[in-house]
């Protein structure tokens, strides 16, 4: 949008001078003279210009004072941001065997979304969840993301299960940068915390890899974590079973 411009109106001041003295006895009574006539005339089209002018320039500076209210803020948008962490971290996801972290209290998460919007992720605030820890640069999370998305459309999420996205492992170097624009493309169907540029909320979940679920029961326990991609249809058995036990 072009600057508002400052203008002003230009007006034109005459001022017609008379000289010499007066007479001593009244002059005789005369019809105006063709200068005299001409002089009004031109006088009451200066005057006419001027308060077109005026006029004009009045219109400008609303023109412009509404110009500038319509100024649409934007507002800027973060791809990392500080995240406390409140409770014990969770034990790292092991490669295969018993997952020590399951029936265990994972910790409260508190940060902001991209654009800025608080987002606590409480496991103890009664409501089942789903954690995706995801990286932008990774290519099985870029696979991933659609099936998350096509799940939820199709009504395999269960309505009281709360989704939440954690942008993390983010580097503006990386392939697919930025993770706000990845997200919004493929049309993300919950929230989305930023992790910071320390990957705090990864560490406290014992995340190692990508893409990285966790599922929290209503009771606030961990019931499930998996790491990896998976093949068509294991997610909803994933999810079922997790919220089963």
């Amino acid at each position: 949008m072009a600057a508002p411009r400052n203008t002003r109106a230009r007006t034109t001041s005459s001022r017609s001078r008379t000289g010499g003295a007066p007479p001593a006895s009244p002059p005789p009574r005369r019809g105006l003279s063709t200068g005299a006539v001409v002089g009004v005339v031109v006088g009451a089209v200066l005057l006419l210009f001027g308060v077109v002018a005026v006029v004009s320039n009045l219109g400008d500076d609303r023109s412009n004072g509404d110009d500038s209210s319509a100024t649409v803020e934007t507002t800027e948008l973060r791809e990392t941001a500080p995240v406390t962490v409140t409770g014990a971290a969770l034990p790292e996801l092991p490669d295969s065997g018993r997952d020590a972290a399951v029936g265990q209290t994972p910790p409260t998460l508190t940060g902001v979304s991209f654009d800025g919007t608080p987002v606590e992720v409480d496991p103890t605030d009664g409501q089942a969840k789903m954690l995706v820890f995801l990286a932008h640069w990774c290519p099985h999370c870029r696979a991933e993301v659609p099936r998350i998305v096509d799940w939820v459309a199709n009504g395999g999420k269960p309505e009281d299960l709360e989704l939440i996205a954690i942008a993390t492992g983010t580097s503006p170097d990386a392939d697919n940068y930025p993770p706000s624009a990845w997200l919004e493309r493929e049309k993300w169907p919950g929230e989305v915390l930023v992790d910071s540029a320390a990957s705090d909320a990864l560490r406290s979940y014992g995340a190692s890899a990508f893409p990285n679920i966790v599922i929290i029961g209503a009771d606030g326990k961990v019931k499930a974590r998996h790491s990896g991609e998976f093949k068509d249809g294991e997610l909803q058995s994933f999810v079922a079973d997790a919220l089963a036990e």
